[in-house]
């Protein structure tokens, strides 16, 4: 029964049987009692009895379905060995029988496949893949480009384990930030540790922060990731008890306070806006051609954050443009940029006032041409600047702009005017 993988205390049986084959080498009938003293149930022992006729072999298939297995000579020792023992009893004759010192009757016992529903003993380390989790579409942080520090973050891992073994885990967790500019687009956080069998611990916490590994979770969280994958390996190993169904659950939660410190820069795009022939008709697209007498972009900043932040604003005909400052040609790309003032803080250093910038900037008739060429594309960029010190953040805590074309234009009529 020892295997190389494991050695069984006590276990029961789920389903399985076992393969008896009985063979009466006597001249005699023979009433037959064969007996798994390692196979109980309800504290008696599997036994079976037959008939057999002088001569006769019989193939018998035990079925061990809830029985439990343990070591009858030693209880609460290892079982190495499965016993049975076979007692024969003749019929009494009338005749005399021949009977030779080469006759017998005995029993060749094997063992089909036995499937636990319990199992108590040793185990060698098994090993195991964590099945891979994904987490994604983590919104909050898919239109950010940049790192920040969380320097105080923490993630608890909590392992509620079923198992009455120790559990040895190798596990990854990986945070991916696609097309991240400003810094690394993944980093792997790379954790080893046993997790308590359950008679110990049921539960068992596991706390990474700044100073658990490198890279550790801050590094993580600290590229905003947009998705984050666990996959890994695990082992159990030692002594200790498993039924059916137990299992292993893990959860994490995340705890930070609600401060943080801006190193470098970090960036938000907003996505794609057009202005098209519908939105310009020939009439708008002639008057701000040909009648404009002054024009002006106005830009409304309004800053709810507790940092300051430049605002950039896109316009242009052609999409694969917006992402450069660079202008070649006014008559087909505007770009206006602005500086706003972090929002007014309380005592506590929550932002308690919005802080609202308005920015004006002149026309000329060469940049008015752009709408002439629809459709427009439009994309609004705000970088969020450095902070030095803690700031404190709000879910709420937002920016953003509104912008707005002005002019003055000629009327058409006999007096002329504005």
């Amino acid at each position: 029964i020892t295997q190389d993988d494991l050695r069984v205390r006590s276990a029961e049986i789920q389903q399985g049987t076992v393969t008896v084959i009985l063979d009466n080498h006597l001249n005699l009938n023979t009433h037959v009692l064969f007996e798994l003293p390692d196979f109980v149930k309800n504290g008696q022992p599997k036994t079976i009895q037959r008939f057999l006729i002088g001569g006769q072999s019989q193939t018998e298939i035990i079925d061990l379905s809830g029985y439990q297995l343990i070591n009858a000579e030693q209880p609460s020792e290892m079982v190495d060995y499965i016993h049975y023992s076979v007692n024969a009893t003749v019929d009494s004759t009338q005749d005399n029988v021949l009977i030779a010192s080469t006759d017998y009757v005995d029993a060749n016992l094997h063992v089909d496949s036995l499937y636990l529903a319990s199992f108590e003993g040793e185990l060698k380390p098994i090993s195991f893949d964590i099945e891979p989790q994904e987490m994604d579409g983590l919104d909050f942080f898919k239109d950010f480009d940049g790192q920040v520090r969380l320097s105080d973050l923490e993630m608890n891992l909590v392992f509620e384990n079923q198992i009455d073994f120790p559990l040895n885990f190798d596990l990854n967790i990986v945070g991916y930030h696609e097309g991240n500019t400003n810094g690394p687009d993944s980093v792997n956080v790379h954790i080893q540790n046993v997790i308590q069998k359950s008679s110990v611990s049921p539960q068992t916490v596991i706390v990474l922060n700044e100073g658990s590994q490198s890279p550790s979770i801050v590094d993580l969280l600290g590229i905003l990731p947009t998705r984050i994958k666990f996959y890994g390996q695990a082992s159990i190993e030692g002594q200790g008890r498993i039924t059916l169904n137990d299992g292993m659950r893990v959860r994490f939660t995340v705890h930070s306070p609600l401060t943080i410190a801006l190193q470098d820069s970090i960036s938000q795009e907003t996505s794609i806006d057009s202005l098209t022939a519908d939105d310009l008709d020939p009439d708008t697209q002639d008057m701000l051609s040909n009648d404009i007498n002054e024009a002006f972009a106005r830009i409304t900043m309004n800053n709810g954050l507790p940092v300051g932040a430049e605002v950039y604003f896109y316009l242009a005909t052609d999409s694969t443009k917006l992402n450069s400052t660079v202008i070649t040609d006014s008559s087909r790309k505007i770009v206006i940029h602005g500086l706003v003032d972090p929002g007014a803080t309380d005592a506590s250093g929550y932002v308690n006032q919005v802080t609202s910038s308005i920015l004006d900037i002149p026309l000329t008739h060469q940049q008015l041409n752009i709408f002439s060429h629809p459709p427009l594309f439009i994309k609004q960029r705000f970088i969020i600047l450095p902070t030095g010190d803690t700031v404190r953040f709000r879910q709420k805590d937002q920016i953003g702009l509104d912008a707005m074309i002005r002019v003055k234009y000629i009327v058409n009529n006999d007096q002329g005017g504005k």
